[in-house]
């Protein structure tokens, strides 16, 4: 360490120096420093780096920081004088800080120039310790932990501490008594010399040192005791420690010896002198007394290093022709500085020599491994990796340095490290050998499967020696595999989604249990199914999965191209949207809200029809593998057959409810005329010879034949049409006597209704060909449709206009209009329409059917259109038109007559014949009789006329009999009127019905006059 300020005589002056030295420049950078002050700053400082003061950090005595430009030495270099006796503390980096007193002194050159200076810092720790240790010692004897006694006169306890407790109550005594004697005969010897003593005291198995200090002034002895116990055990083990050390270095057959910071032999035992050449012992020898220079100096420097840095070093050390491997490692005193240095030579000439044939041996080994197509490695036997070729390392993405050790592990996936690793150290625990099909997981993210075998190897002994095993690629392998399983399971799980698809009735829980077959496989979290709605003008949420509870209302409805399924239903193919979340694609935002990552939509189309969209959604995976977006179309299309199914069900159960909606209505309406028919037959056998009354009801019948036969016939054809039996009599028909001839079968129901018909026709003749009678039968049926779905008075245009070889006819009213939900359905098979009002308009719901099957037989179209609810209807057909033609006929009909005692009777029925024909027979019968149109007027009436019987109808416009029955029982004068239901109603609900709104009784049209004679004569029936 040569500096400019000190020359070589002074720094080998300075380095056998007990005290701290060291030298600063003129800049204040430190120089030179000897090992003491190493030793007192903890660590050693950097040449012409450190600055002033080799410590951390520098504080004044009271404890408060000291900046290290205001430091003795600092302060000697800037002012040009020295500064010496100031206390400071200086810091070592354990954080232990030392009290010093700094000497520093100028240094000056041949001419008296200042080149730097020097400084000793003299350590005063221990003297400021003891220092505070005597403060404490003559503050605090009562609140020293250790026992303290005061003896008066040498033998009489005068004083004891707490702590003391413990030596009075093993000697048995209190204060104030005396002490026994064997201590009383120190204490009293103590006095008479004046001089300070320390005694061995053994009290119940526990040694104390005792120090005796007599105090003369007061003829007393003060005895400390401090308790030693653990101490002196601890010495005795130490010398038993000794002496195992010595017996041990005595016969190792190693060289073990220790040596002073001088290098002097302290202890070397018998090998250490026989590799040194010696006989004797070699204890106080330096190694330049006993081997060569050029030895000596290595050897010297090696341990100097030791001593310097203060930890264990390993070397190879050569000893003439013998190689030893040396570990050397520094003696502490009890501040633990390095005092000597401590070694444990082993002889490896032999070893070096089988190391050398080994490594040329290994080089031929790593040459053929590294050219290995498969991973190949070597194992210490406990399971440290030792060797791996290049192919291992290609494998594993892993440096072969890397991979020593335990390195290896690490390229091991994280899901197989704790089996692959379980098995390795099992088999090394029981010295097998091991196989294994594990993953390595490559820093780029790509994984290789390997099949990894290893043999355990075993020396010319039969001890294990490791292992060397064998990595295979077998990713290929592994991957034909995965995609299998993964085909297997889809397939199962396709079957299961079949299963679910096809036997479920509700579509929310069919797609809920299909998602939860497939979303583990799929790794999807969400799932959305819109349906297009009913107007056929955008997408409706029908069904969803892991969508939050906020979301929703939004989601309730999408227009064709409105983020990813609206564009899937606008376009008709699949989409497929991946790393949403750094996407800024409009179509995605929607769903990217929602946290999701990858997204997957498939339109649902039967033919050319969408029916919706079916989307699966994932939040943990940014892209979809092209197997499982081929999957997510197999179960789009399923549920799309699940669809078609349901409509199918659907449809059928709608065909079975109108079928038997078809047959109530047909048995209803067949009571309707044969009620007045089976009524007029009774009134005409009691009118006997009452002309009148007998033309009265012989018209009402006629009327009512004429309308069953209607009826029959309808039905009759619409059996001919399904059948195909129904045969055209075509002919060439001009097309305004048709419409005629439909206008006058139809004017009855029109006037009825008090309708107005405008007529529109072309102004030149229309020739069709056509069977006038059925074409007939289309318009007047279209007619009657109008007048009976309009609430009168009404308007109803007929219209007839010619284009090019067509001809178009249009029926156009006012009335209930159809909603936009019937549309596609009107001309279905007993299909009718639900009157805003609750009104029951009659009729079979077979009109229309016939009007659409017999307008196709002539080879046209006809077609249903209205704005909705109370909006009027417009029903129209096309034909095509022939060059000349002429009419053709159509109709016939029939008809059929009875008398009862005196009571208030009102009649209340719409169907002016039934409520006609039911008040004659009550006349009849002798009774005061009223007709009510409807359930309003018949309150109204009743109100007036206070009836005691009321035979009422049930299906009525304006209020039906239901409603009209209990606003009837809410009056006090309708509370004890017997109330009869006479409808065409008559099943089992129907009555139960009744009998809820307050009805009497229920008869079923057509009641015959027999009923309401007995009726009316039973005297509990009017109490």
């Amino acid at each position: 360490m040569n500096g400019p300020a000190a020359s070589r005589a002074s720094v080998d002056l300075i380095q056998k120096l007990p005290a701290a030295i060291y030298t600063c420049g003129t800049d204040g950078f430190i120089e030179t420093f000897n090992a003491s002050a190493v030793e007192l700053w903890g660590e050693a400082p950097v040449p012409g780096k450190t600055r002033w003061c080799g410590s951390l950090r520098i504080f004044r005595p009271d404890g408060s920081p000291l900046p290290a430009d205001q430091c003795p030495m600092a302060v000697t270099l800037r002012e040009g004088k020295a500064v010496r006796g100031e206390e400071i503390v200086v810091e070592r980096p354990d954080g232990s800080r030392r009290h010093v007193i700094p000497y520093p002194e100028l240094l000056h050159d041949e001419d008296g120039n200042v080149v730097g200076a020097v400084n000793m810092l003299v350590d005063i720790t221990q003297r400021r310790l003891e220092e505070k240790d005597r403060e404490l010692a003559s503050r605090l004897p009562f609140e020293n932990p250790s026992p303290v006694l005061r003896l008066n006169e040498g033998s009489i306890v005068g004083f004891a501490n707490p702590a003391a407790d413990v030596i009075l109550e093993a000697w048995k005594i209190s204060p104030g008594e005396e002490a026994p004697a064997e201590i009383t005969a120190l204490t009293t010897a103590a006095i008479e010399s004046g001089e300070k003593s320390t005694v061995e005291v053994n009290l119940h198995g526990r040694i104390y040192m005792v120090r005796i200090a007599p105090v003369t002034s007061t003829n007393s002895v003060n005895l400390y005791f401090n308790d030693v116990t653990e101490l002196k055990q601890a010495e005795a083990a130490l010398r038993v420690t000794e002496q195992r050390f010595h017996a041990l270095a005595t016969n190792a057959p190693v060289a073990i010896f220790t040596k002073d910071r001088e290098g002097r032999y302290t202890i070397a035992n018998p090998i250490t002198c026989a590799t040194l050449g010696q006989v004797e012992s070699v204890v106080g020898r330096t190694d330049h007394e006993l081997v060569s220079k050029e030895l000596a100096d290595i050897l010297r420097e090696h341990d100097l290093q030791v001593i310097n840095e203060g930890k264990p070093v390993v070397w190879v050390e050569r000893v003439g022709d013998r190689q030893f491997l040396s570990s050397k490692f520094p003696l502490l005193d009890a501040d633990s500085a390095a005092v000597g240095v401590c070694g444990v030579s082993v002889d490896i000439t032999a070893r070096a020599a089988s190391e050398k044939l080994l490594r040329e041996s290994e080089e031929k080994f790593r040459t053929l491994a590294n050219h290995a197509p498969v991973g190949i490695f070597l194992s210490a036997p406990n399971g440290d990796s030792l060797f791996v070729n290049g192919s291992w390392c290609a494998m594993a993405g892993l440096e072969a340095r890397h991979a020593l050790g335990t390195g290896w592990t690490k390229a091991i996936h994280p899901d197989d490290r704790e089996r692959v690793l379980g098995a390795w150290d099992e088999a090394v625990r029981a010295k097998a050998s091991s196989d294994s099909e594990f993953r390595f997981l490559k820093p780029d993210g790509s994984v290789t499967w390997v099949q990894g075998s290893a043999l355990r190897l075993v020396d010319s002994e039969g001890q294990p020696a490791g292992y060397i095993g064998s990595c295979v690629d077998i990713t290929e392998r592994k991957n034909t595999e995965r995609q299998l399983e993964r085909q297997a399971q889809r397939l199962r799980l396709l079957w299961e989604a079949a299963a679910v698809i096809l036997t479920a009735e509700d579509p929310d829980m069919m797609l809920q249990r299909v998602f939860g077959k497939i979303s583990k496989l799929l790794e999807v979290d969400t799932f959305f199914n819109f349906m297009v709605n009913d107007a056929g003008d955008g997408l409706e949420l029908r069904s969803c999965h892991g969508v939050p509870e906020g979301e929703l209302p939004g989601l309730a409805r999408l227009e064709f191209g409105q983020a990813i399924c609206g564009n899937v239903a606008a376009r008709r193919e699949p989409i497929v949207a991946c790393s949403i979340q750094d996407s800024d694609h409009p179509a995605v935002q929607l769903v990217k809200g929602m946290g999701i990552q990858a997204y997957a939509c498939n339109p649902l189309l039967a033919g050319d029809e969408l029916l919706g969209t079916l989307s699966f959604a994932s939040r943990t995976r940014v892209a979809f593998e092209p197997d499982e977006i081929e999957f997510m179309e197999t179960i789009s299309h399923y549920v799309t057959v699940a669809y078609l199914r349901w409509r199918l069900v659907e449809n059928l159960r709608a065909a079975d409810r109108r079928k038997d909606e078809f047959l109530a209505t047909l048995a209803h309406e067949l009571r309707n005329p044969l009620a007045p028919i089976r009524t007029g037959l009774e009134v005409m056998r009691m009118a006997g010879n009452n002309p009148s009354a007998i033309e009265r009801i012989r018209s009402t019948m006629e009327r009512q034949v004429e309308q069953l036969v209607i009826l029959v016939n309808d039905l009759l054809d619409v059996s001919r049409i399904t059948r195909g039996k129904l045969q055209l009599r075509k002919s060439r028909v001009e097309l305004a006597e048709v419409v005629r001839s439909a206008v006058e079968a139809s004017q009855p129901v029109i006037s009825e209704g008090s309708h107005r018909l405008t007529l529109t026709m072309p102004g030149a003749p229309v020739f069709i060909d056509a069977d006038p009678h059925r074409l007939a039968q289309v318009i007047s049926n279209l007619l009657n449709n109008a007048a009976k779905y309009t609430d009168g008075p009404g308007e109803i245009s007929l219209a007839v206009e010619q284009e090019d070889s067509e001809v178009t006819v249009k029926i156009r009213d006012n009335g209930i209009g159809i909603p936009a939900g019937m549309l596609d359905r009107i001309f279905d098979m007993f299909t009718q329409i639900d009157s805003p009002g609750g009104a029951d308009y009659g009729g079979l719901g077979i009109g229309l059917t016939l009007v659409k099957s017999l307008v196709e037989m002539h080879g046209g179209s006809v077609r249903a259109e209205s704005d909705g609810s109370r909006q009027g209807s417009t029903f129209s057909f096309q034909l095509p038109v022939m060059i000349d033609g002429s009419p053709n006929p159509t109709g016939h009909a029939e008809a059929a007559n009875g008398k009862s005692a005196r009571h208030r009777v009102l009649v209340v029925d719409d169907n002016e014949a039934a409520a006609e024909t039911l008040a004659m027979v009550v006349e009849l019968l002798g009774h005061d009789v009223k007709v009510g149109k409807n359930g309003k007027e018949g309150l109204e009436l009743a109100e007036i006329f206070l009836p005691q019987v009321i035979f009422m109808d049930l299906g009525m416009p304006v209020m039906d009999g239901w409603e009209t029955a209990r606003r009837l029982r809410q009056q006090v004068w309708g509370k004890d009127v017997l109330l009869v239901a006479v409808t065409g109603w008559g099943q089992d609900e129907d009555r139960r019905k009744t009998k809820e709104a307050g009805f009497d009784h229920h008869l079923v049209k057509p009641a015959t006059p027999a009923s309401i004679r007995e009726l009316l004569e039973r005297p509990a029936s009017l109490s």
